[in-house]
């Protein structure tokens, strides 16, 4: 078993961290990317912690002053966050390596031991724990110990929390792996449920991080916060962490506050819950393996049979459009539930911006701000276009052989993103009317240009799909990775977003400051609704010119 182990270990290493060695491009813009916004989220978490801890430690409760209780509820409630992302994310691994990896087809029919089988996954699972626990944990504690003045004691406990937290992750997650198993399976023919259920999700998500930047705006308005600790919030806040097993238990060891009983409880959460979750990870890998012994085999109830009926090709491909992307949840997740949730996410920014620049700079640039975040929400959601050919695998080749010409393919893609695009901009520009940001006719104009820069979006990301498709080597064909068309698609929408919307505020704020609002909104109007109509010919442009040579010339060896 131990040879078996080794070397199903290093072969699972070279398949997760071997970045250099894969035959694909390598995404370097998309890498920088991400870089960036990981940094950019610690440094604004990490800028509000920073200012909060001390504001909260130095509560009264009751007449006390006691802040060791109040940094205990402050890691409490941080690493219960923690946690919880990572039980999340060790469930998604642990189901993704036993049921989606490509290696058990292979390694089943293989004289390989299950419990060397089982070992493999799971302890890559937890080195991918460590990884992401590490990422979090270590600036969060650093943050903490600086600013709290913490003594060596608790660096070096952040070590051994590093090690242990993965530990707590993985046990938990096989507790949970095979009910979320199951549950995705109920919800894998559910395809409208999903969506409310990530829509949900999504909004939890934007809530919680727009909490985050409140208490960042409350900060530079320089207001008490304080004033929200009263004794009724401090009581429930108190009575919770109590509670928030396992998370209080190693703030307890990291504050070193009843250190030997907290440990030993830790140590026996960790071995009981490995044992019942080692029972059920079994379960798991034997369902799994019974599965490709049966060479994925369904069951396959009868339906009754519909008499084929003859359709409108444009209206069937754009039919085919929709449910390619409500029936994979993760695409139903990027696009239909980025695009819901939209006004929502708008309004959560707008409430802040807009209140953020009037108190600072005693300046109204709601106009211009509605502009300039409705841009930004609109190009992060069309980023999904950029798939718009990959996501069709080789069944794209398929669509060649049909009556079906390039444009009708095409045009159907470009149709099926505008008509999401217009539903989710229509929304926020009544949105932004009826909260009194702008009046009814800066409404009609916000729609009119957010609505040509996000056809021109779609436009470019669709032929630049064409142009560089990255089909899915996966059985089903799904896009389950970043590339570089997705990452170019970012960057340039986020840079002209930047430009067109950051110019028109920078030169409202400019001119209302010097002038006293003699020129009112004119600049911007000329400025976006100049850009947005440039950007959509533009589009348009490079959409159509050598559609048709360049659709005939794809080759299947690509």
């Amino acid at each position: 078993m131990k040879g078996h182990f080794l070397t199903l270990m290093k072969k699972q290493l070279f398949e997760d961290f071997a970045f250099t060695k894969r035959k694909k491009r390598i995404d370097i813009l998309g890498i920088f990317l991400s870089l960036f916004l990981a940094a950019f989220f610690v440094g604004v978490v990490g800028y509000v912690f920073s200012k909060f801890i001390p504001v909260y430690s130095s509560i009264n409760f009751n007449h006390i002053y006691d802040p060791n209780a109040r940094e205990f509820e402050i890691l409490t409630v941080v690493y219960s966050a923690v946690l919880l992302t990572g039980v999340l994310s060790a469930i998604r691994n642990i189901n993704n390596s036993i049921f989606e990896s490509d290696d058990i087809k292979v390694l089943v029919y293989l004289p390989i031991k299950p419990a060397a089988l089982l070992a493999t996954k799971l302890v890559g699972a937890y080195i991918k724990s460590l990884i992401t626990t590490v990422l979090i944990v270590v600036p969060v504690n650093i943050t903490f110990a600086v600013v709290s003045g913490a003594p060596f004691y608790y660096g070096f406990m952040t070590i051994i929390i590093c090690l242990i937290l993965p530990l707590l992750n993985i046990a938990f997650a096989t507790i949970f792996a095979l009910p979320a198993y199951y549950l995705k399976r109920i919800l894998g023919s559910q395809y409208l449920i999903t969506l409310i259920l990530l829509v949900a999700l999504l909004a939890v998500i934007f809530w919680a991080y727009s909490a985050i930047l409140t208490t960042l705006k409350t900060l530079l308005e320089n207001r008490d916060l304080t004033l929200f600790f009263n004794h009724d919030n401090m009581s429930a806040i108190i009575t919770t962490t109590k509670f928030l097993f396992p998370a209080n238990l190693v703030a307890n060891i990291l504050l070193r506050r009843d250190l030997l009983f907290s440990s030993i409880i830790l140590i026996g959460i960790i071995a009981i819950s490995s044992g019942i979750g080692f029972i059920f990870v079994k379960v798991l890998l034997s369902n799994a393996m019974q599965q490709r012994y049966q060479s994925n085999i369904r069951f396959v109830y009868h339906k009754r049979e519909r008499q084929a009926r003859k359709s409108n090709v444009f209206f069937a491909l754009s039919r085919k459009e929709f449910l390619s992307v409500l029936r994979v949840p993760s695409y139903a997740f990027q696009y239909f539930a980025m695009a819901i949730i939209m006004p929502l996410m708008v309004y959560f920014s707008l409430s802040l911006l807009v209140s953020l620049v009037k108190n600072l700079m005693f300046i109204d640039c709601s106009f211009e701000l509605c502009i300039f975040v409705i841009i930004i929400f609109s190009v992060l959601t069309n980023t999904f276009c950029a798939t718009n050919i990959s996501r069709d695998g080789q069944m794209f080749f398929v669509s060649k052989t049909l009556p079906f010409t390039h444009r009708q393919i095409v045009f159907t893609k470009i149709f099926f993103c505008a008509i999401v695009s217009v539903i989710s901009l229509l929304a926020c520009a009544i949105l932004v009317s009826i909260l009194g940001y702008v009046s009814a006719w800066q409404a009609v104009f916000i729609f009119f240009v957010t609505l040509c820069l996000s056809f021109a979006q779609i436009a470019f990301a669709t032929r630049l799909d064409f142009n560089h498709p990255h089909f899915s080597s996966e059985e089903d064909g799904e896009i389950k990775e970043s590339n570089s068309t997705i990452s170019t698609i970012i960057v340039l929408g986020l840079l002209f977003a930047v430009i067109i919307g950051g110019l028109s505020l920078f030169l409202s704020l400019f001119l209302k400051l010097k002038y006293i609002d003699f020129v009112g909104n004119l600049p911007t109007y000329f400025i976006v609704g100049f850009c947005a109509i440039i950007m959509l010919g533009s589009g348009i442009y490079y959409l159509l010119r050598g559609l048709d040579k360049k659709y005939y010339e794809e080759e299947q060896t690509k």
